[in-house]
């Protein structure tokens, strides 16, 4: 499943105050004023995750992205860093297990 431009849009919204670009084209501004591409990329998921924690909403995320993927399609007795390492896989160039689950946290308003 691709993430959809809205998703996107969402997500680059939350890793800063003042996002750039257009569809297909993100851009999020440092602390020190350079503009770095967002490729959602597993770099940028790790930068996501790294605000996750420093927000505290790591735990709630990994309940949001069990839901969004239905923890029941997950063989019984799978650990959550096995979860986790699923939800950092690439596909078509981007961790969108991971993005998916992120835009849907977002969305609730976490």
């Amino acid at each position: 499943m691709k993430l959809t431009p809205e998703e996107k849009k969402r997500i680059v919204e939350w890793m800063c105050e003042h996002p750039i670009g257009n569809v297909g084209e993100y851009y999020f501004e440092t602390e020190d004023n350079v503009y770095v591409p967002v490729d959602f990329s597993l770099n940028d998921a790790s930068l996501c995750v790294a605000e996750l924690v420093k927000q505290g909403g790591l735990d709630e995320y990994y309940q949001i992205a069990m839901r969004t993927y239905s923890l029941a399609s997950f063989p019984k007795g799978t650990k959550q860093q096995d979860c986790y390492a699923w939800l950092m896989t690439m596909q078509d160039g981007e961790a969108t297990n991971f993005f998916t689950a992120l835009a849907e946290f977002i969305k609730e308003g976490k």
